[in-house]
């Protein structure tokens, strides 16, 4: 992130043309100019903005918001002594996203047929160099040419995110107008401009659960997890891990016997090494012992993917939300996103425990919405009916206010973490997933060029829990079901990619398989996004799967949401013989942003032969 000194507003507009602009919008458009701004303010809904009433009622609101945290800040700094660190001012933190047709150059496009070629540890690092060096080169160039239009602004300070179309700017609660936010807007170079305070970055920890009886032993990270990977198979040999943390006040270290002969590099020498992260490292390291370790503490507001991209690395876990948003964030989950399907890197992110004072409502918060990240919900033994079973862990978040699918899927809540002890809370679940994608990119290197092919097999080979009723697909407080690293490396090895430019609807994939009559057949769907924020319902390209007995005949099974960018379908035949799997396109992709889906169709019980 390059820091820019600067940031007086360099034009005014008056209240006068202020209102001359907004008279005009209100008449000829309700879609396009305002729907560009979005408000993320404490506890609450995403706010869209319709008209300039909204416009100045929203900028009121966050306005009085920042105050009030400043009122509370100075409370607090009366109260330190002159050793103790004082509380700086609430600012107000506006992300503009200029608009970009990266996604739509030959050099991307080149880049993305390219991943199926590689063969090889150096052929990731390779193709991984030469993508940063040309996203680099590209976005700061773009940032360079538009960075004046948001000059009206009256900010103190611009943070350029890297590999990304994305600035961050800090402004002073007395110095947001109204008529500058709709300045910047009514440029059709700008995409999205967002706008947040008082949001704290927190681990997505939790107290220990209660779920299951008295005197239960609470599963270790092995529990579940594959037989070759206990004898030493599969080691995630050769690959970068990142570990993205939250700061905290407690005190860990790197030479935890867990730890001590593992290669890490940290961002900075000076961060701390708090309890958690070295939890959650071990966790991962628990999975995958052999691959290379970076981590980066969050030190200010900005969350971004740019350091683990510098360092070339595969998967990024996220093991902390924020206390602020529980909506999908254009400035944070929309970075993601972008971040992710430029780069082809994957991140696996917690989905959050419910807190009395920070999430009350039990939501998930940014970055667990991003579409492109795999959101990790948590899930405990429970004794239920004289038995242990999988069922969900009551504080593990879940709730989505738009039907988004989110968590994608669930890893066990409570863990009895060897030499360590007993932690619980989605902070340990997701590591959980981000070692056993680790596994995945070291037994096959193309899933690290790959993360909508690394989250349709999590997914496809997901079991359902005690939870799910019989009828039921997707669990709104599981997803589609709990991690099995044994079904996950079976459904490696059966996958369709593919890209698609269609601007029609029909069917883009049908893939034959032979089924065996009482065996499951279960297929996963999983494609990359980038979000239009001027949408407010439709972010995405809208996919169908389905399972055919009979491919001229209806569809005996079918997984259909409009607001998501995975798709799992389930199917227990009666007869041996064959069925189609079928993808069905229900709307054109939106060229205004992309040029190619790319997508992964993976299935598992079922053979390409009788």
């Amino acid at each position: 992130v390059l820091l820019l000194p600067w940031g007086n507003s360099l034009t005014e507009t008056g209240s006068d043309e202020f209102e001359r602009i907004a008279t005009y919008l209100d008449a000829v458009t309700q879609d396009t100019v305002y729907n560009k701004i979005h408000f993320y303010n404490e506890n609450s809904d995403h706010e869209m903005i319709d008209s300039k009433q909204e416009l100045q009622e929203a900028t009121e609101a966050m306005i009085v918001t920042a105050e009030r945290y400043n009122a509370m800040a100075m409370d607090a700094e009366s109260a330190l002594t002159d050793e103790e660190d004082s509380t700086s001012a609430e600012e107000i933190c506006i992300t503009v996203q200029f608009d970009s047709d990266y996604f739509k150059t030959d050099e991307f496009i080149a880049f993305s047929e390219e991943r199926n070629s590689v063969r090889s540890i150096e052929d990731v690092r390779d193709f991984r160099r030469r993508l940063n060096d040309y996203s680099k080169e590209y976005h700061a160039e773009l940032v360079r040419q538009k960075l004046p239009l948001a000059s009206g602004l009256d900010y103190y300070k611009a943070e350029i995110v890297g590999y990304a179309p994305f600035v961050n700017f800090s402004v002073l609660p007395e110095n947001l107008t109204a008529e500058a936010l709709l300045e910047v807007a009514c440029s059709e170079d700008v995409l999205n401009i967002s706008l947040s305070c008082a949001s704290q970055i927190v681990m997505e920890t939790a107290e220990v659960s209660t779920a299951a009886a008295e005197g239960d032993i609470f599963p270790t990270v092995l529990n579940g997890m594959s037989q070759t990977m206990i004898d030493g198979i599969h080691t995630g040999e050769g690959v970068r891990i990142g570990v993205y943390e939250a700061n905290e006040n407690t005190t860990g270290s790197l030479s935890h016997v867990n730890l001590a002969d593992k290669d890490i590099t940290m961002k900075d020498s000076s961060d701390p090494i708090t309890s958690h992260l070295v939890s959650v490292t071990s966790v991962i390291a628990t999975i995958a012992p052999d691959a290379e370790y970076y981590i980066d503490v969050i030190n200010d507001k900005t969350i971004t993917l740019e350091w683990f991209l510098d360092e070339v690395c595969d998967v990024v876990n996220c093991s902390f939300g924020n206390s602020g948003y529980l909506t999908y964030d254009y400035g944070r989950d929309g970075l993601f996103d972008y971040q992710i399907l430029a780069h082809y890197i994957s991140v696996v992110v917690s989905a959050g425990n419910y807190n009395a004072t920070m999430n009350p409502q039990s939501r998930i918060t940014s970055p667990g919405y991003a579409y492109n990240a795999i959101t990790v919900g948590g899930v405990d033994l429970t004794y239920v009916n004289s038995a242990y079973r999988w069922m969900h862990a009551e504080r593990a978040c879940y709730v989505t206010p738009n039907q988004q699918s989110k968590p994608n899927l669930s890893a066990a809540y409570t863990l009895n973490i060897p030499n360590i002890g007993v932690k619980t809370g989605t902070s340990f679940s997701a590591p959980q997933v981000t070692g056993a994608i680790a596994l995945l990119q070291g037994w096959d290197y193309i899933y690290s060029l790959s993360p909508e092919r690394a989250l349709a097999v999590v997914v496809t080979g997901a079991e359902k829990t005690y939870d799910f009723s019989a009828s039921e697909n997707f669990n709104d407080k599981i997803g589609w079901g709990i991690l099995n690293m044994d079904r996950m490396f079976e459904v490696g090895a059966n996958y369709v990619d593919g890209s698609n430019n269609n601007d029609y609807t029909g069917n883009i994939v049908t893939k034959q398989v032979y089924v065996t009559a009482g065996k499951e057949l279960q297929a996963g769907l999983c494609w990359l996004i980038t979000a239009d924020p001027e949408k407010e319902e439709k972010y995405i390209t809208d996919y169908d799967l389905k399972i055919y007995s009979n491919l001229y005949g209806q569809p005996v099974a079918t997984s259909s949401s409009s607001d998501s960018n995975t798709e799992v379908v389930r199917y227990t035949p009666q007869f041996s013989g064959s069925c189609w799997i079928v993808v069905t396109q229900n709307d054109p992709i939106n060229d205004d942003l992309i040029k190619y889906d790319y997508y992964s169709l993976s299935y598992l019980g079922a053979s390409e032969t009788p």
